[in-house]
């Protein structure tokens, strides 16, 4: 049991790690892509249909990743999709204007301000103190 529970927190910690390394690989390279091109809608375009594309493929090879695309199904997606796209922009905007480190540290201040976005309108409660104190320490 214990050697389960030790193997499972070292799987996790794996999976944290090379997200962690994608994602920051990724930001590396958004900015190397748009300082080559100063066009953050053509480099964001370019990663979303490359990125449609695949389950695509996929799916005319004979896979089974995409069910019937009906309205009912699609609909819903459509602002998370909208609001995707625009972050995904200003995420391009921001390193193109900026450098890198300022993405992150910006990033880094998206849970705080999430937490007062949470409390203000939508009447939800302030963390607690441990959550308080994760959020702020960084």
């Amino acid at each position: 049991m214990k050697k389960e529970l030790s193997q499972s927190v070292v799987e996790k910690l794996v999976w944290i790690a090379i997200y962690s390394l994608c994602s920051s690989s990724m930001l590396v390279v958004n900015k190397l892509a748009v300082a080559a091109i100063p066009l953050p809608t053509v480099v964001s375009g370019a990663q979303l249909v490359s990125s449609a594309l695949v389950p695509l493929l996929m799916q005319v090879c004979g896979v089974p990743v995409i069910g019937k695309m009906t309205t009912g199904r699609v609909a819903p997606y459509v602002v998370y999709t909208s609001m995707f796209a625009a972050g995904l922009f200003a995420n391009m905007k921001a390193l193109l204007l900026t450098n890198v480190g300022a993405v992150i540290a910006a990033r880094c201040c998206l849970p705080l301000i999430v937490s007062v976005i949470e409390y203000v309108f939508m009447g939800r409660s302030w963390p607690n103190k441990r959550s308080m104190v994760s959020l702020v320490r960084f």
